[in-house]
C-alpha cells in the first residue's frame, strides 16, 4: 500500500528480504485524501465519487503542470541503458527510488524532498537517482511505467519533465479520472521535445519488454524490502514512506563524510 510515514531509515546492509505484497483491501483511506490538492479540476473534467474533481481534460492537465522547476542532470553515460538515472554516474552515493505514478504519497515526495535533493546532492555530483517501478494501483500504473520507459529510451533529457507532470496531474488512486492511456499521451505531448506518436508506437512495439523489466523492478524491491510505495534504499540505509526531507539529507550526509 502507498504509506505516508514510518520509522526512521534503517541499515539494510545485511537486511534485504524477500517480502510478499498484500494489495487487496490496501487502497482506501488514508491515501485518497493526501496531496491532491494541486489536482483541482475545470468545467469538462468528471468528479470522483466523494472525492477531487478528476483530470481528464488538456486544458486542466496545463493548469496543474508546475513551471520553473530545476532539472536533473542527466549524464550520458546512462542514455540508450535500461536503468533510468538522475545525476552524474561518478557519484558516490546511490539513492534507488521506488514508486508508483498513482500513489498521491510518491507526490508527496516528488514535492517536498526530490527538488532540494536535485539542488544539494543531485546535481553537484554527490548522489545518483535510480528510478524504479513498483505499480500495484491497477492499471494506470503499468500504463504510466511502460510510458516512463519509452520516453527514456527516447527523450532521456525530457525524462524528468514527463515524470514530474505526471505527478502534478495526479488525481486519485486508481483506474478512474488520469492514468489510462489516452491521458497519458495527452499529458506527453504538453511535453516540449516529446513527440507523443513516436512514443505511443515505441510502447506498442516493446510493451512485452517493459512490462518484463517493470516486474523485474518490483520484485528487486520487494527483496529491498519495500512493501509499498513510496520505498527508498540510500547507499546501505532504507527509508520507508513519504518521510521529511530531513531523515533523507541525514541519511545522506552520514554515508558522504
Amino acid at each position: 500500500m502507498s504509506s505516508e510515514t514510518s520509522p526512521a531509515p534503517r541499515d539494510t546492509t545485511a537486511l534485504y528480504m524477500p517480502l510478499s505484497i498484500v494489495i487487496a483491501g490496501a487502497l482506501v483511506g488514508a491515501g485518497l485524501f493526501f496531496g491532491l490538492s494541486s489536482a483541482g479540476g475545470s468545467s469538462g473534467g468528471e468528479v470522483a465519487p466523494g472525492g477531487p474533481d478528476l483530470i481528464t481534460t488538456k486544458q486542466q492537465m496545463q493548469a496543474a503542470i508546475k513551471k520553473g522547476r530545476m532539472a536533473p542532470l542527466v549524464d550520458t553515460s546512462h542514455i540508450n541503458k535500461t536503468d533510468i538515472v538522475l545525476g552524474r554516474d561518478s557519484a558516490p552515493l546511490t539513492m534507488t527510488y521506488w514508486f508508483d505514478y498513482q500513489c498521491p504519497f510518491c507526490k508527496q515526495v516528488e514535492e517536498t524532498v526530490l527538488p532540494t535533493l536535485i539542488e544539494k546532492y543531485i546535481n553537484p555530483g554527490k548522489l545518483k537517482l535510480v528510478l524504479k517501478d513498483y505499480p500495484f494501483l491497477g492499471n494506470d500504473s503499468m500504463t504510466a511505467a511502460e510510458y516512463s520507459h519509452a520516453i527514456w529510451e527516447l527523450y532521456p533529457q525530457a525524462f524528468y519533465a514527463w515524470h514530474a507532470a505526471m505527478f502534478d496531474v495526479q488525481d486519485t488512486e486508481g483506474d478512474q479520472g488520469f492514468g489510462d492511456e489516452a491521458t497519458v499521451q495527452t499529458l506527453t505531448g504538453l511535453i516540449p521535445g516529446i513527440d507523443v506518436g513516436k512514443v505511443k508506437a515505441l510502447v506498442a512495439e516493446k510493451k512485452t519488454e517493459y512490462d518484463t523489466t517493470i516486474s523485474a523492478e518490483r520484485d528487486a524491491g520487494s527483496k529491498a524490502g519495500v512493501q509499498g510505495t513510496p520505498g527508498f534504499v540510500v547507499g546501505t540505509k532504507s527509508i520507508d514512506g513519504a518521510q521529511p526531507l530531513a531523515n533523507f539529507t541525514e541519511a545522506i550526509d552520514s554515508q558522504l563524510k
